[in-house]
Order: structure tokens, then sequence, then C-alpha cells
């Protein structure tokens, strides 16, 4: 009886452990994956008017400062907000950007959620035409995947997903957790739908209003 009520305490815990690497918290398939991001290449006066501001300030910056990473610029439209992405030119794989504005109450603001942490060979940004912004790097030989989405007219941070390789992991309550790769897969999948993604008119900061 007693080995009995510990095989059966062992399947318990087993139980317990795969659910927590099942799912993560707060990740749904139930967001539509309808086409709701495109590049822009016009604004009306008072964004135009808002984002330049911004543009002149990199500028200025780039006058003391030749390694400043914003050199181009680039607009899109989520869902309705047009935003303004800054970023550089990647030799290897174009302009990537690091920078994310949105106009709120008349002002371009910076959107403090969006995570980029390096720019270079390892950074990639992309924004699939369902309105997710993915921001992916690699560290060390682990792939970061970082998803972004707008909500009521910010750019709001969702999750990140990891890849080493032959195991995964997601952050619950900010604590790196292994997840199983099936889990790994539909938290992609529920970000990027079928992986279209936007195609972004770049610019140099110097052509602005041109």
């Amino acid at each position: 009886m007693k080995k009995l009520s510990i095989a059966l305490l062992c399947l318990l815990l087993v139980g317990i452990c795969a659910c927590r690497q099942d799912e993560l918290p707060g990740v749904t398939t139930e967001r539509p994956t309808t086409t709701s991001a495109s590049a822009i290449v016009e604004l009306d006066p008072g964004e135009f008017a808002a984002y330049s501001e911004v543009i002149k300030d990199y500028q200025a910056q780039l006058v003391d400062n030749e390694y400043l990473l914003a050199q181009d610029y680039a607009f899109c439209n989520i869902e309705g907000t047009n935003l303004l992405l800054l970023g550089i030119e990647n030799f290897y794989i174009g302009s990537l950007f690091d920078s994310v504005y949105a106009i709120q109450n008349g002002v371009a603001a910076r959107q403090e959620e969006f995570r980029a942490p390096q720019l270079g060979h390892d950074l990639i940004t992309t924004l699939f035409k369902n309105g997710t912004i993915r921001s992916d790097v690699d560290d060390a030989g682990a792939r970061n995947y970082c998803y972004h989405r707008m909500k009521n007219g910010e750019l709001k941070f969702q999750t990140v997903v990891v890849d080493e390789g032959n195991c995964w992991f997601g952050f619950i309550d900010d604590k790196r957790t292994p997840i199983s790769k099936e889990e790994f897969d539909r938290v992609r999948k529920e970000f990027e739908g079928d992986g279209q993604v936007v195609e972004l008119d770049w610019k140099p900061l110097a052509e602005y209003g041109r």
C-alpha cells in the first residue's frame, strides 16, 4: 500500500510538471489573424510635425556621434496607429529598427516597452502583417524571440520565448521556465500567424520631409 501511494504521488508530480511546461499564461490563440499592419509613406500634417522633432533630435546627435545607431527611418501603420521606426542599415539583412514612436497627446512618444536589446548582425526586427512586431537576438547560442503588439495606441511587450536548440524556455512571473517544443511552436504561431512580413520603406534621416 505504501509503495502504491508513493507511485501515485510520483505520477501526480509528473503531471503537475507537465502542465507547467505546456502553456504560458496570458498567451492564447483567440486573437484574429487578419491583416492589421502595413507600410505607409504619408502622414497628416500634425503627425508629420510631431515626428519631425524626433528626426531633428537624432540628426543633431549624429553630428557629434558618428556611432549613433539610429540612421534610417520608416513609417508603418498598426491597427490604425501611424508609427515612426528608427534604426540602422545592416549590411547583411537590410535596415533594422531599435526605436518605435507613436503620437500621444500630440507628441511623439518613444514606446519604452519595445525591447531590442542590441543592434548588429545578431539582431533581427520584423513587422508581421497581423500587427505583431518581433525582435529576436542570439545570446550565446540561445535565440530569444520577443513579441510586441499595439494596445490602445501604445506598443506593449507581450512575451518572450527562447530556443536553445534542444530545450525551450518561456517566462512565467518573470522567471525563466522550461516549456515544451509544442508550446514554443504554439506561441510563435500565435504571434506570427502565417508569417507574412510588411516590407518597410526605409529612408535616411537626412531625407525626412523631402
